[in-house]
């Protein structure tokens, strides 16, 4: 697999990864989302800062896909971290 890293933004770190995804990953990973509840997003200064959902400073909502939940997710967290150059784990 040949990817392309490119740099949109160097002040806001943003990073293009054309077809990073296959269709079939892609499917996967909506079908994983659409079976999750989404929770209010929160904010945290540090690591030992309190954790806040106020909604002057956060109003998304989000979940995780855990690296675990099978080899198609285990495959894309591998494939981000040799792109990223980083220890997998």
């Amino acid at each position: 697999m040949n990817l392309t890293l490119t740099t949109l933004s160097c002040a806001t770190r943003v990073f293009e990864i054309k077809n990073f995804l296959s269709d079939l990953e892609v499917d996967h990973l909506l079908g994983i989302a659409d079976k999750k509840t989404l929770t209010k997003s929160s904010t945290r200064a540090g690591a030992a800062s309190e954790s806040t959902t106020g909604d002057e400073t956060r109003t998304s909502t989000n979940d995780w896909i855990s690296r675990g939940n099978d080899i198609i997710t285990d495959a894309i967290y591998r494939r981000s971290a040799d792109v990223l150059q980083i220890n997998e784990s």
